[in-house]
């Protein structure tokens, strides 16, 4: 048998040294690019120049008053506005009613009667009733009363009327108030009967 012959291992040291030269030429080629962008960069945009914010002597304007005033305008009168006649309404005064009529006795009688009967018809019932039916009674006998006040009495009668109509509406007040407390309201009563009858007498019933 034949011995099968080993193969040798040659270094290729050409093949090694011609990578190696490449390789640096990459790296350089690399760094040249890099400072070529350093400065361009440092060329165009300068970091370092920063302006100044404080204004320069130079640059300082100094205010001077000018000799020539400027021309101020004068104001013009303006058109006042004249008055208009307003058409004032004419004064209209309220005619002056009438003075009453002096009644007769006859007739202020004939008008009071009836008022002066209802009275003393309501008082009865408040004396029949007594307590609080007894205070709405006398209540409607004090609106009958008030018709009483507001009547125009003959000039005859008048300063006696008025006096004796203001006794009555003050009895029946009284009257009323004794009923409103529970009271048996005798003398109020015979107060409030007494002031009813001298109305009858001035008016001569």
């Amino acid at each position: 048998m034949t011995k099968q012959q080993e193969p040798e291992y040659v270094w290729d040291f050409g093949r090694e040294r011609r990578r190696t030269g490449r390789v640096w030429l990459i790296v350089g080629l690399s760094v040249l690019a890099v400072a070529i962008a350093v400065a361009l960069f440092v060329l165009f945009f300068r970091p370092w120049a920063v302006s100044d914010p404080r204004p320069s002597a130079s640059a300082t304007v100094s205010a001077t008053p000018s000799d020539t005033p400027t021309p101020t305008s004068t104001p013009t009168p303006s058109a006042s506005p004249t008055p208009t006649a307003t058409a004032t309404a004419p004064v209209t005064t309220a005619p002056t009613p009438p003075a009453p009529v002096d009644p007769g006795l006859a007739d202020f009688r004939g008008k009071a009667g009836p008022v002066l009967d209802a009275a003393a018809t309501g008082l009865g019932y408040a004396r029949d009733e007594g307590g609080m039916s007894a205070m709405q009674d006398v209540m409607l006998v004090q609106e009958d009363a008030q018709r009483l006040t507001e009547s125009v009495a003959p000039s005859s009668i008048a300063s006696r009327w008025a006096d004796a109509v203001g006794t009555y509406n003050r009895a029946l007040e009284a009257l009323r108030a004794a009923y409103e407390r529970g009271e048996d309201a005798v003398a109020e009563d015979r107060a409030a009967t007494g002031a009813l009858a001298e109305l009858n007498s001035i008016v001569g019933r």
